[in-house]
């Protein structure tokens, strides 16, 4: 059974990584800002396979990370796999409009955030 943390969960990639998943026998914590979403995203997917919790938050903030972390280790004891999927849509726009405002908060989430969690998860897998 591999254990699995998926950040991004609530569309797109994510959620088709989740769904696929879950049908196999796996342990998931399911990550994304809507914990409407998410709950429901877990809801449908009770019976299909595998165990999956959800996990609500932003990526791009340490308390998030350590705490989806957290629950992964206390609920399954370790990680196999990290799908670092979470990107932060709401600012990226065309070059002639960025700015560097818009630039650093698209990096929080889009390349510190997955580098962060990548570097908080290594020591339990």
């Amino acid at each position: 059974m591999k254990r699995i943390l998926i950040t991004g969960a609530t569309s797109g990639i994510g959620r088709a990584t989740a769904l696929r998943l879950a049908a196999a026998d796996t342990e998931i914590i399911i990550t994304g800002r809507r914990k409407e979403r998410l709950d429901a995203l877990a809801e449908s997917l009770k019976g299909k396979g595998g165990r999956l919790l959800p996990f609500a938050g932003d990526v791009s903030r340490e308390e998030t990370m350590n705490g989806a972390i957290e629950l992964a280790v206390k609920e399954f004891g370790r990680l196999d796999i990290l799908v670092n999927n979470a990107v932060d849509r709401r600012n990226m726009t065309s070059l002639q409009n960025a700015t560097r405002e818009k630039l650093r908060a698209s990096a929080e989430v889009n390349l510190n955030g997955q580098i962060l969690l990548s570097q908080a998860v290594i020591p339990h897998m």
